[in-house]
């Protein structure tokens, strides 16, 4: 069964993006990525972007209480972009 993300919107592109394994099911990680260049009029580096760049972490990383939950979203943001860069050189 084939993987429809037509009718999703970007968030839920990003989402996607940042769940699915792209090792296990490259096919389905390829759609989203695709759907939301398409959708977003992204490119994968801005999209890159705005994975790295989270306003909120240079909040939370300041406060000592809040560093694990920084240093996890800073570890899911890394994956993220190395699931990107073996994303695209199957574009």
């Amino acid at each position: 069964m084939k993987l429809d993300v037509s009718n999703y919107s970007t968030e839920e592109l990003f989402q996607s993006l940042e769940s699915v394994d792209d090792i296990q099911f490259p096919e389905q990680a390829l759609l989203v990525l695709k759907e939301l260049l398409a959708k977003s009029g992204l490119t994968i580096e801005q999209i890159q972007d705005s994975f790295k760049s989270g306003n909120s972490l240079d909040i939370i990383g300041t406060l000592p209480v809040f560093s694990t939950i920084a240093s996890d979203i800073l570890n899911a943001n890394n994956d993220v972009s190395e699931k990107l860069n073996r994303l695209s050189i199957k574009l």
